[in-house]
This record gives C-alpha cells, structure tokens and sequence, in this order.
C-alpha cells in the first residue's frame, strides 16, 4: 500500500512539472522587445536574440505561432547585387524586415521586390518581432 501512494505522489509531481514547464514555455518572450523593436542601436548592433514558438520552415516559407527579437538572415556581400523579395502575413505582434547599409542606415522593407545595388561594403538583411504570429518568405538572388 506504502508503495501505491508513492507512485500516485511521483505522477502528481510530474503533472504538475509539466505544467510549469508548458506555462513558463508559452509565457516566453524577449524582455523589453517593444522599446528594442524601434531602438537604431539594437537594429544596426550585429547582436541576435530569438525567441520562437512553433516555428516550421519549408524551402519556400516560415510560419511561426510567436517570434520575438532580431534575427540576421543574410549579409549581401560587398559589390554585390541582390534582388530581395519579401511576402508575410502577420496576424498578431509587429514583425518587419530591413536592410542595414554598410553606414548604419535602416531601410524597412514591405511587401514586394528589391533592387539592392552593391557597395564598396557588405549590408545585412534582418528580421524583427515583437510577439509576432504569421509567415513570410523571403527570397533572395
């Protein structure tokens, strides 16, 4: 009998471990991203946090339940070109994507299609979000 109370103990413990667990993972989200997610110096900063929750990826998309901080998804090389294609659909939170020149100078991109000249120096494609949920594609060539 001493044994059958204990296992019923050890399987209460664990429900309520898991719980925790499931609480503390849907609760995730990087302090302080709404004053960062227009802050310059954390945008052109070359530091990346991410927090993502549901994240799936496929060859032509990226969905996502909840995506939180920056993330660098290319850097254009010097003296290259590159035509940069965005689509999203975000249904919650804030999300957008910019291009950093090589002086710091922050471009949002939209929806729709880039011509980015090559420079003497290299420029970065980013995405941010602020507990964003959606999609988007970005395909460069």
């Amino acid at each position: 009998m001493v044994w059958g109370n204990h296992i019923k103990l050890m399987k209460k413990i664990m429900i309520i471990v898991l719980f925790s667990f499931v609480l503390m993972l849907s609760s995730c989200k990087i302090r302080d991203m709404a004053e960062k997610y227009d802050d310059e110096d954390y945008i052109t900063s070359n530091f990346t946090q991410t927090v993502w929750i549901g994240k799936i990826e496929t060859p032509s998309k990226v969905s996502f339940r909840s995506f939180s901080g920056s993330d660098l998804l290319t850097t254009i090389a010097s003296n290259k070109s590159a035509t940069i294609t965005i689509d999203r659909e975000i249904t919650e939170g804030r999300f957008k994507v910019v291009l950093i020149t090589h002086n710091d100078q922050i471009i949002e991109l939209e929806d729709g299609t880039y011509y980015h000249q090559g420079t003497s120096s290299s420029a970065r494609l980013k995405i941010l979000g602020d507990n964003a949920r959606g999609w988007y594609k970005i395909k460069i060539e």
